[in-house]
């Protein structure tokens, strides 16, 4: 048969396999709402199909068949489709489908049906089905990294846990893909970077699961693309300002958020000296105001992006500098070096911390595709957490791992307290994005001149940086673009085609200055965090002026009676890293078994 990419041939069942069938889902929400665009209908429908799944015990993970009914089908609406598959089905062995164009579907308001045809082990096998009611003593809700970690934890000290998760995967903010065809490693999309000094318990991990770790590159010459487009050339790590600049403006900039990160109580940054104060102005008031050089606003509002997705006027002083702190002060958080935030990158990918994690846990302890939907407080240690359509759990306590900004989709009852509730609705996630080129050869280490990986651009594009994310080991060579912030923002709002031909314009334009003959990535890899539902946004919430200095945001951490919080926003150290996940997972589940057990 031809070669074909995007489906498969061939799908077979296996002897005594249930098949599940789904009715066409269209692009209505929970509220019969219908979504005007195509590309929402699609993306709504997806989401649509995987409740029907679930509904008959089912994920995508165990399609065999899968069919598209599209209105009048062209080519241009092919991007919206694969956008949406990403990360649903595996790229490398998709099942195998069928599209078919129609001249109107079931009502003149939609665009797109989707219907798919899975198989799953008999209902006898306890392993991967669960009952409808269960009880146990601990609920966790998400399996990112901290979740996963929690209910180690928990399972450690003889009590019984089933973790929730929404997605149909396990992982959280940490996603790793097949990079090519060439079956030879993986592409981040999520979290990418750990250390081997300050991150003590994810490298903990990686000794212990021997999971093997590659430093980033940082040799070679870096590019810049300065604001009026031009595009410059200097040594790995130097700016592209000037030493004189650097020395005299730019590094008294970066020396004044490491000494005030100094001055925070990293446990309570509200109880910090300056903390109100602090508080009361955003990054970009402080920077215009205390430092009016033309040069410092465009390098602290770069830094930002590239960090953590958002703009200077959208962030408290006082939370930039807590996360300093929380990240050993503001060298170690920017370095790509020995004890930086980005000195290692992890061989298989960081999924692999929270996959190697779940193989601790007992047989059937995590159900994917089933979202909390309500979590009620009955009273001391008693708990029902509704999730999925019909699965209902009882339980003595909750540890709730989601980010902050999607408490929203769970009903609390009681209600959340005040404060936290405050603090759901006045966190919100940066615009992080990725979109990782796959290379057969690494054209860029050729010739005179070596790429190191880094062109930093200054708002001329949709990209804000890139990194060299290759394996030589694996001989896998990959250029990861980063489209961050509000440069981001506007980016995703073209479709997928549009979105790719920006950044690949922008990319091959930069280096055409320093390269001839660029070729064509063999493979091209694209996630845009903020169309997630359950995980809208990276790497951590955020908060604007006036809220971590008050009552909502010393909430973050604080349990609400028999609900425990973490996620990597929560940790004292290592914040909006998987080290900090991890931590905040093991502090969730660190109460002794007889505090849960004393009032059961």
């Amino acid at each position: 048969m031809h070669e074909v990419v995007g489906y498969s041939h061939l799908a077979k069942s296996k002897p005594g396999a249930v098949l599940v069938e789904t009715a066409g889902q269209v692009g209505i929400t929970s509220d019969g709402k219908y979504l005007e665009t195509y590309e929402e209908q699609v993306h709504q429908s997806f989401r649509n199909l995987k409740d029907a799944l679930a509904a008959g015990g089912a994920t995508p993970a165990d399609i065999v068949k899968i069919r598209y009914y599209i209105k009048d089908w062209d080519e241009s609406k092919l991007p919206p489709l694969r956008d949406a598959l990403i990360g649903f089905v595996n790229p490398l062995n998709p099942p195998p489908s069928v599209l078919l164009s129609a001249p109107a579907l079931s009502d003149p308001r939609l665009l797109f049906e989707v219907e798919a045809t899975a198989m799953i082990e008999p209902p006898t096998c306890a392993e991967s089905r669960h009952n409808k009611f269960s009880t146990v003593d601990v609920v966790v809700v998400g399996a990112g990294a901290s979740g996963v970690q929690a209910a180690v934890d928990v399972q450690k000290d003889g009590l019984s846990c089933i973790v929730l998760e929404a997605m149909d995967r396990i992982g959280g903010r940490t996603f790793s893909v097949p990079a090519s065809h060439l079956d030879n490693g993986i592409v981040e999309l999520g979290g990418a970077w750990i250390n081997d000094t300050s991150q003590e318990k994810v490298w903990a991990l990686a000794q212990k699961y021997n999971i093997a770790t590659v430093e980033q590159r940082v040799e070679g010459w870096d590019l810049t693309i300065l604001e009026d487009g031009t595009v410059t050339k200097q040594p790995y790590g130097e700016f592209a300002f000037g030493k004189e600049i650097f020395d005299n403006e730019i590094f008294p900039v970066f020396q004044e958020l490491d000494e005030l990160s100094k001055g925070i109580d990293i446990q309570n940054p509200a109880a910090s000296p300056r903390a109100r104060e602090l508080d009361s102005i955003t990054v970009a008031e402080w920077a215009r105001n205390s430092h009016p050089s033309p040069s410092v606003y465009p390098m602290i509002r770069m830094l930002l992006e590239s960090k953590i997705g958002i703009e200077p006027e959208e962030i408290s002083l006082l939370f930039y500098v807590s996360y300093i702190a929380a990240n050993y002060g503001f060298w170690n958080m920017i370095s790509d070096r020995k004890n930086g935030g980005q000195y290692l990158r992890v061989r298989g990918g960081t999924q692999q911390f929270a996959v190697c994690l779940s193989k601790e846990l007992l047989d059937g302890s995590i159900e994917l595709s089933m979202p909390v939907k309500k979590i009620v407080q009955q009273g001391p240690s008693q708990v029902r957490v509704e999730a999925g359509l019909d699965r209902v759990i009882f339980c003595k306590k909750v540890i709730v791992t989601i980010p902050t900004q999607v408490y929203s989709k769970i009903q609390f009852s009681p209600a959340l307290p005040p404060a936290k509730k405050d603090l759901a609705e006045s966190t919100f996630l940066g615009y992080y994005s990725k979109l990782a080129l796959v290379y057969r050869k690494p054209w860029w280490l050729e010739g005179r001149t070596l790429f190191s990986g880094t062109l930093t651009s200054f708002g001329n594009g949709p990209i804000v940086f890139t990194r060299d994310t290759s394996f030589p080991e694996d001989d896998l060579w990959v250029i990861t673009c980063f489209c961050v912030g509000e440069a981001g923002r506007k980016w995703s709002w073209l479709p997928e085609g549009a979105r790719r031909k920006a950044v690949i314009d922008q990319f091959n334009g930069a280096l055409s200055t320093v390269f001839k003959n660029i070729p064509d990535p063999i493979a091209i890899h694209e996630l845009e965090w903020t169309k997630k539902e359950y995980c809208p946004g990276a790497p951590i919430p955020i908060m604007g002026p006036g809220v971590l200095s008050t009552n909502a945001g010393k909430s973050i951490a604080q349990p609400f009676d028999n609900i425990h919080f973490a996620g990597t926003e929560t940790a004292a150290r290592s914040k909006g890293f998987i080290d900090g996940a991890l931590l905040a997972g093991s502090r969730a589940a660190e109460v002794s078994p007889e505090y849960w057990l004393s009032k059961g």
